[in-house]
C-alpha cells in the first residue's frame, strides 16, 4: 500500500472547526424551533424572521458565545451555517439580533417549550404508552430577595423559613424518559405549588388539544397539611380511551 506523504513546500495556514456549529444548527431544525418561533410571534413578512435570526444566535450561543455585537463578524466566518441559514453575512448587523429579544416573551417561549415537547414525544418516541404525550416530572423551588424592586416577587411559604423577604417562585418539569427539560416558568411568590401544576397542564392542554400530558409532582412540604401528592392532570380524551 503507498504510502502518502504531504509535500514539505505545503503549508496548512488555518483550519476551520464546523462540526459543532453544523451539529447545533441541526438539532434547531430537527426539533422544529425555527417554524414555532415564527408561528407564535407574528412578526410581519418584511426583513428576516425571529425564527431564522433566533437559529442563529442559538448556534452561537452553542459554540462560541459571542456577544450580539461580535456574532455578525463570527458569522462572517462560518461558511457552512451561511449556507445552511441563506442569510448573507453583509445583511446582519447587531440591531439585527437584539431585536428577536422583544418578540421572544415568557409567553412566547412557553408555546414554543410546549411544541418541543411534542416533538420529543412523537418523532423521539419519548411518550409512555398509556397516554398521548409524555409523564412530565414537575417540581418547584423559590428564591428570595433582600431588596422590594422585583415586580413580582411577594410573600408566600418560604421554603428558605424566610417569610419575612419577598420571593418568587421558580416551576421546572422534565420528561421522565431522559430527563429532558420541557418547561421553565417564574411565577409570583404567592402561587403555591398546586396551582402552578394546574396551570402547566392546562396551557399544554390548550395549545395541543388533540393530546395531552400526564404532570406527576414530588411530595412536597405544604404548610398545615404536611407532605402531599399533586395529582396528575389527565385531558377528556384519555379517559375516553
Amino acid at each position: 500500500m503507498p504510502k502518502w506523504k504531504i509535500p514539505l513546500e505545503q503549508e496548512i495556514e488555518w483550519t476551520a472547526d464546523w462540526g459543532d456549529v453544523v451539529t447545533c444548527d441541526t438539532i434547531f431544525v430537527q426539533f422544529g424551533l425555527e417554524e414555532s418561533i415564527d408561528k407564535h410571534t407574528n412578526k410581519r413578512d418584511q426583513g428576516n424572521t425571529i425564527g431564522r435570526l433566533s437559529r442563529l444566535m442559538v448556534d452561537n450561543y452553542c459554540t462560541e458565545r459571542k456577544s450580539k455585537r461580535k456574532v455578525p463578524e463570527w458569522y462572517a466566518r462560518e461558511q457552512p451555517l451561511q449556507e445552511r441559514l441563506d442569510l448573507p453575512p453583509e445583511e446582519i448587523g447587531d440591531q439585527d439580533l437584539y431585536r428577536p429579544l422583544d418578540y421572544l416573551t415568557e409567553e412566547v417561549q412557553q408555546k414554543v417549550t410546549n411544541d418541543y415537547v411534542v416533538v420529543l414525544a412523537t418523532r423521539y418516541d419519548l411518550s409512555m404508552p398509556c397516554h398521548g404525550l409524555a409523564v412530565i416530572l414537575e417540581d418547584s423551588t423559590s428564591t428570595y430577595f433582600e431588596g422590594e424592586e422585583c415586580e413580582i416577587a411577594e410573600h408566600g411559604y418560604s421554603r428558605d423559613h424566610r417569610p419575612d423577604l419577598l420571593q418568587v417562585n421558580i416551576e421546572y418539569g422534565v420528561t421522565k424518559e431522559g430527563l429532558f427539560p420541557v418547561r421553565q416558568k417564574v411565577h409570583r411568590g404567592s402561587v403555591p405549588d398546586t396551582r402552578a401544576i394546574d396551570t402547566a397542564s392546562d396551557e399544554l392542554r390548550k395549545q395541543h388539544p388533540d393530546r395531552s400530558a400526564e404532570l406527576t409532582a414530588k411530595p412536597q412540604e405544604h404548610p398545615g397539611s404536611g407532605p402531599r401528592d399533586v395529582p396528575s392532570q389527565k385531558s377528556k380524551a384519555d379517559d375516553q380511551k
